[in-house]
């Protein structure tokens, strides 16, 4: 893991409250739609006084339709961003566990290599020639 120095507990915080931030997101992502589709049914249609009254149970006019249209472009949109921030969240959350897989193998090699019995021979040799064993 060289050149990696993750702090563990900070990524954790950090995807806390992005969950947080993203389930907040959600649920503005579910009052949006109901919203629209309210705005869309509410916004009347355009129509000579007369014709008003005949059309209050009938299908959208020119608003409602554009409503819809702009609804159903923004949700995707919305939705992406949404999906998007979930595969975030579970990646970083992904490579934080594989760091820490990472670090205790690090650990239990170098508590394997410490343990490990020492080489007489090579360490004699060494000493012979000056070196420090």
């Amino acid at each position: 893991m060289s050149g990696w120095d993750i702090d563990v507990n900070g990524v954790d915080g950090a995807l806390r409250n992005t969950l947080e931030a993203a389930r907040a997101l959600k649920d503005e992502l579910a009052s949006y739609i109901s919203d629209m589709e309210h705005a869309g049914t509410s916004a009347g249609t355009v129509a000579a006084a007369g014709e008003a009254a005949k059309s209050k149970g009938g299908g959208g006019g020119a608003v409602a339709a554009a409503l819809g249209y702009f609804a159903q472009h923004t949700q995707e949109e919305l939705l992406f961003i949404v999906a998007r921030t979930g595969q975030s969240v579970n990646g970083a959350h992904q490579a934080t566990l594989e760091y820490i897989k990472g670090d205790l193998t690090m650990a239990a090699r170098a508590q394997h290599d410490a343990l490990r019995a020492q080489d007489l021979k090579a360490l004699a040799a060494q000493a012979r020639k000056g070196g420090r064993p």
